[in-house]
């Protein structure tokens, strides 16, 4: 189209920053941008480069960032605002930690006057705005989400509540109501409306009206019934001797919740869907914090009530593509490991392209703020049930300019200082390290072990084994093969009967 309507007449003029090109999963092609030179005649360039949001310190460090991208035009930002605060990296085991370090610092700000509304929490992942909302209710610090619903508001997860609420009480006619036919089991609204009407007739619950019509002939639509009731009985007899979570985790296999959302998201192509499987992960977490299915199903009513009641004036919290175009003088980005951001999946499935449009959007991000920015990690995976699942800060951080960041105390220590302080503390006391990191960490001290942060004595664990370089390993389809070098969850592999392959460690098996 502008190109018919442009015809040669010279009278275009493109607006647009090839650093902030974040949607290639909605169609846009940063390459229509860089290419605009090529598609027509001899533009004259006119580069905007000032800036007057951000310190000059925000800036240095997205600049430094950006230029790790080749497909872009380049430009050098500048700004007349004061040099400013460095960037705060902040690591922490768990996301709890996580949170609570960053609502601290929010009613800090608060305690100075700052106004909520000039604070902001960005994500790469939609469902990690859980853990910051179940905190922000029970300090009573008003929250909004930008372009999302709350947490618990979520479609997928008032599915599974529902589940479990008619699990652990079966006259929950909501509930009934709400799963009979999710995913679709091809129970309709005829059949629905013939069990209400059963239910009205006898005052009985959805359920039991549900078992009266199974005395009907056997059709195909009560064959799906009978199913539906035989699982939910199952699982009602099973509520005793599982646990909360493996009970959950039974009910999305058993119903193909999963197998449903999976589905839609391989046929429509729909990116939501991947953040509804994010959103199932941070809920099967979520269950961790408490003791019982009762308990949990109490917190979720008690939050539901509370996040109806909200002030005009509140903290934001928003994914960083909901965040282009915005700005606020405090921001937090949370999140920032390796696997999440850069998000594994955008670079298995795009490469390069990926990894420069996950760059893009960590440009975006940081270029959100005015005054200062906390970048925070977790060390321990948020979806991982035991402690020795560990995630490695986003690369990204590692490619921010040393002089304009500082690393604050937490409670996050890395290896370098994990080893280099061992005689000074007893880490091998600490409850957050595993067997298998316990058994490095004796081996260091009685020196069976001669650690050394070079290549030829690197060690790395995964589900409590201790792999180093060398060790002999088993894949189920390339078969047995050696260690040859670490890439932060990954290794090369030197295959017997295949050629050498990137694999994670989580795929390959310890051979002794």
């Amino acid at each position: 189209w502008l190109e018919f309507f442009y015809q040669g007449k010279e009278n275009i003029c493109c607006v647009g920053d090839d650093d902030q090109s974040i949607y290639s999963w909605r169609g846009a092609d940063v390459t229509n941008l860089l290419n605009f030179e090529k598609n027509f005649s001899k533009p004259e360039i006119i580069r905007l480069e000032q800036n007057y949001r951000s310190t000059k310190n925000i800036l240095k460090c997205a600049s430094t960032l950006i230029k790790k991208n080749d497909g872009r035009y380049g430009k050098k930002l500048w700004s007349n605002n004061m040099e400013g605060d460095k960037i705060i990296i902040s690591g922490f085991w768990q996301t709890k930690e996580e949170s609570i370090f960053v609502s601290d610092k929010i009613e800090k700000l608060l305690s100075k006057k700052v106004p909520l509304k000039e604070i902001a929490i960005l994500f790469r992942v939609a469902a990690h705005t859980r853990s910051f909302e179940e905190r922000f209710i029970n300090l009573g610090l008003p929250y909004k989400i930008i372009g999302g619903l709350r947490f618990y508001e979520r479609k997928e997860i008032k599915d599974i509540i529902a589940y479990l609420r008619l699990i652990n009480n079966f006259n929950d006619d909501l509930a009934f109501e709400r799963i009979i036919n999710t995913p679709k089991r091809g129970i309709g609204k005829t059949t629905l409306g013939k069990i209400n009407t059963i239910a009205r007739k006898y005052n009985i619950s959805l359920l039991e009206a549900s078992e009266k019509m199974l005395n009907d002939s056997e059709s195909k639509i009560n064959l799906e019934l009978k199913d539906f009731l035989f699982k939910l009985h199952k699982w009602f007899g099973l509520k005793n001797k599982l646990n909360h979570i493996e009970l959950t985790e039974l009910i999305l296999d058993d119903s193909k919740y999963i197998d449903y959302l999976e589905t839609e998201e391989k046929n429509l192509k729909n990116p939501n869907n991947i953040n509804r499987l994010e959103n199932i992960k941070e809920f099967i977490e979520s269950l961790k914090d408490f003791e019982n299915l009762e308990g949990f199903l109490e917190h979720v009513s008690l939050v539901m009530e509370n996040i109806s009641n909200t002030s005009r004036e509140t903290i934001t919290l928003m994914t960083m593509h909901a965040a282009k175009g915005l700005e606020f003088d405090y921001v937090f980005l949370a999140g920032w490991e390796e696997g999440v951001f850069p998000s594994k999946r955008s670079i298995e499935e795009s490469g390069k392209i990926g990894l420069e449009e996950e760059r893009r959007l960590a440009y975006v991000a940081l270029t959100r703020a005015r005054k200062k920015i906390h970048i925070t990690y977790v060390n321990q995976n948020r979806y991982s049930y035991a402690s020795h699942d560990f995630n490695i800060p986003s690369r990204f951080i590692e490619e921010l300019p040393k002089d304009s960041i500082n690393h604050s105390d937490s409670s996050y220590i890395n290896d370098n200082n994990f080893i280099n302080n061992f005689t000074e503390i007893d880490y091998l006391q600490d409850e957050h390290i595993s067997p298998g990191r316990k058994r490095l960490l004796t081996n260091i001290q009685n020196k069976d072990i001669d650690w050394d942060f070079n290549q030829d004595h690197e060690y790395i664990e995964e589900s409590n084994i201790l792999f180093q370089k060398g060790s002999r390993v088993f894949h189920k389809k390339y078969g047995y093969g050696k260690i040859l070098k670490f890439d932060g969850k990954t290794v090369n592999v030197q295959f017997e009967k295949s050629d050498q392959k990137k694999i994670f460690l989580k795929y390959l098996q310890f051979i002794d």
